[in-house]
């Protein structure tokens, strides 16, 4: 016959841990379920491109295309076409207060009022102060090291033309950015009654200057220089 006593020992030998559960009271955290003790692990992301706080952050922005230039911002400083010259060329220069998207943009020779060839440039830009030479196909100019050159007419047979004709620089969107006329050509401003004669070149004088009147800005220079300052008669 089993004791009052000993059935007490026993029912505490069922409880486990030898003791009953407390009732749970007021103020006692919650506690999430737990997986077992063997359970994989879960990956965390580092955050990207964000802050301590893990918050994420936009990519950067593409940077800003090239402009195109504007009027006044590219210009035809020089040309080179007497048939006593052993190259032919057109020099451009930048004003610009940055680099300037050559793409779209043509050249054109003019004569009579017309234009008798135009050609398109290609993708490129040019810097402030830099220069930029167009030369025929078959008397390409000889240009300072680092200045660009691109053949831009003579392939077919049409060159810049001598006596009454001119230049002109357009924009992709059709303006005109600038325009030289010579032997009487209009052109920008004043006529401007000059023509190319022997080894020299008709050029801006001061070296870039723009007064958008090519009688006032163009002169007669002795020497062609592809490439480098245009070397006045009056400087």
């Amino acid at each position: 016959m089993i004791r009052p006593l000993a059935l007490a020992t026993l029912a505490l030998i069922g409880c486990g841990d030898g003791f009953p559960p407390r009732p749970a009271e007021a103020g006692d955290a919650a506690v999430a379920d737990v997986g077992p003790a063997d359970a994989a692990p879960v990956d965390v992301e580092p955050p990207i491109d964000g802050d301590d706080e893990g918050e994420a952050r936009a990519p950067d922005a593409a940077p800003p295309a090239t402009p195109a230039p504007g009027p006044g911002e590219l210009l035809i400083n020089e040309v080179d076409y007497a048939a006593a010259d052993d190259a032919q060329y057109i020099e451009l220069v930048s004003r610009a207060d940055g680099p300037r998207e050559l793409a779209g943009l043509t050249i054109e020779l003019v004569q009579g009022g017309r234009a008798y060839l135009m050609r398109t440039l290609d993708p490129g830009a040019i810097g402030p102060g830099e220069r930029l030479l167009l030369v025929g196909a078959h008397r390409p100019a000889e240009a300072p090291p680092g200045v660009p050159m691109r053949v831009a007419f003579g392939r077919d047979g049409a060159e810049i033309a001598a006596g009454r004709a001119g230049v002109r620089l357009v924009s992709a969107d059709g303006d005109l950015l600038d325009a030289l006329g010579y032997g009487g050509e209009p052109g920008e401003g004043g006529v401007l009654a000059l023509v190319d004669e022997a080894r020299g070149s008709l050029g801006r004088c001061p070296d870039g200057a723009d007064t958008d009147d090519n009688a006032a800005d163009f002169q007669q220079n002795p020497e062609a220089t592809p490439g480098a300052a245009n070397a006045c008669p009056r400087e």
